[in-house]
């Protein structure tokens, strides 16, 4: 992972999008993907 210094912190350079999330039949966010996803991305080093 890279990471930039900003105000003195430490920020991932690559970021995890939202605009686009897991949708139910239906069309209901899937909340429970969605939290699987953000674990991963945060596991490996996205903050």
């Amino acid at each position: 992972m890279q990471y930039t210094k900003t105000c003195g912190e430490k920020i991932s350079r690559l970021a995890f999008g939202t605009m686009r999330l897991p949708l139910r039949d239906d069309g209901s966010i899937d909340q429970e993907q969605v939290n699987e996803m953000t674990d991963y991305a945060m596991e490996h080093g996205v903050n």
